[in-house]
Order: structure tokens, then C-alpha cells, then sequence
């Protein structure tokens, strides 16, 4: 009976740590956070349709090459798409916010009446948005829709401009989420600065 009770505290010694490192596994929706990630934004699309944004935690990773990626839990079923965003200090925003997906058709003149981001906005279930520099600044919205449950681009926004305004350049590219055209697991960090060297984004080869 001693040996039993010797076997059975000397278990228990073995597994407390690991009981209580899974006690504080950092986990969104079930979905275990890689070791040296933290959330930085979350939304609901809706009770099927959760997104959260996750970066490189600066304190363990170089703060100069910090890389966001996202989580998107549709249905219980979670994905990550890697490298969706990087961080260019000294000051940048990185952030989320819900789409209105009125299903806005790209042929529509509501393009040229209607602001570019407000037109991402209006076509996508959610955006992702980067904001930085110090002076000159240069912004970006890239829409996702939901389709089938899985995530599509279906347009990137650029704005860049000095600080005195007197150089401004805003481009828009939409894209036809019904030909599900652009997945979400195509794009990457690098696109928005393509599309702000070349003016277009070609569709990838899927």
C-alpha cells in the first residue's frame, strides 16, 4: 500500500506542471496560441464567424520585423493565415473592423461617387487595416469575405501622402469574390506594397 501511495504522489509530482502549463495555455476558441504570439484585435462576423489578429510578442521577437498573422474560426473549425501584416516602427497601426458586405458590384459607379475604403468596407464581412509612418504616411484596407467557409479577398485600398499634402496617391482594386478569385491563403504582407509599386494586383494562379 506505501509503494502505491509512493507511485501514485510521484504521478502527480510528473504531471502537476504539465496540468498547469494546459491550465495556462493561452488559447482562443479552443485554438492553442503559438508560444511567443499574443492577440492583438478580435470580431465576430456573426455566431458562426470569429477573427483574431495575432502578432510576434516584441518582448521575445525583434521589434523591427514583428509579423501578424489571423485566426478565423468559422464553425468551430480554425485557420491560420500567416504573415497577413508586418509592423514597420517607429509608429504603426495594425487593426481590425466589421465589414457591412452589401455585396457592392465593382461595375458600379459608386466606386468613383463613394470614398475607396468606405467602398472596401461595403464589400467585405471584415477588414484588415494598417496605418504607419512618421511624416509621410501610407495606409492600407484589404477586405475578406466569408464564401462557402473560407475567407476571400475582395479588394485592397492604398493611400500614401506626405505630410504637407501636397503628394497624395490613392488606389483601389476590387476583386470578383463570386469567381472566388483571390483566397485569403494567396495573400501575404508583400501585396500592398506590390500594388502600391505597380498600380494593379494580378489575380494569383491558383
Amino acid at each position: 500500500m506505501i509503494n502505491l501511495y509512493k507511485k501514485a504522489a510521484a504521478l502527480i509530482f510528473i504531471l502537476f506542471p504539465v496540468l498547469v502549463l494546459a491550465q495556462n495555455q493561452n488559447t482562443w476558441h479552443g485554438y492553442a496560441i503559438p508560444s511567443g504570439y499574443e492577440i492583438t484585435d478580435s470580431l465576430a462576423i456573426d455566431s458562426s464567424c470569429k477573427i483574431a489578429l495575432i502578432r510576434q510578442n516584441p518582448e521575445i521577437h525583434d521589434f523591427l520585423d514583428i509579423y501578424y498573422s489571423l485566426l478565423i474560426d468559422y464553425r468551430g473549425r480554425t485557420k491560420v493565415y500567416d504573415s497577413v501584416a508586418v509592423s514597420f516602427p517607429p509608429i504603426t497601426s495594425i487593426w481590425l473592423e466589421k465589414g457591412e458586405n452589401d455585396n457592392l458590384d465593382e461595375r458600379s459607379h459608386d466606386v468613383i461617387s463613394t470614398s475607396p475604403d468606405s467602398v472596401i468596407l461595403r464589400r467585405s464581412d471584415f477588414v484588415l487595416h494598417f496605418y504607419g509612418g512618421q511624416g509621410y504616411k501610407f495606409m492600407y484596407s484589404t477586405g475578406v469575405v466569408i464564401v462557402d467557409g473560407e475567407p476571400f479577398v475582395s479588394g485592397i485600398y492604398i493611400s500614401e501622402h506626405d505630410s504637407s499634402l501636397y503628394y497624395r496617391k490613392d488606389e483601389i482594386q476590387l476583386f470578383r469574390v463570386e469567381q472566388k478569385a483571390f483566397p485569403l491563403e494567396m495573400y501575404n504582407y508583400n501585396i500592398p506594397e506590390k500594388f502600391r509599386d505597380d498600380g494593379v494586383v494580378s489575380f494569383p494562379n491558383k
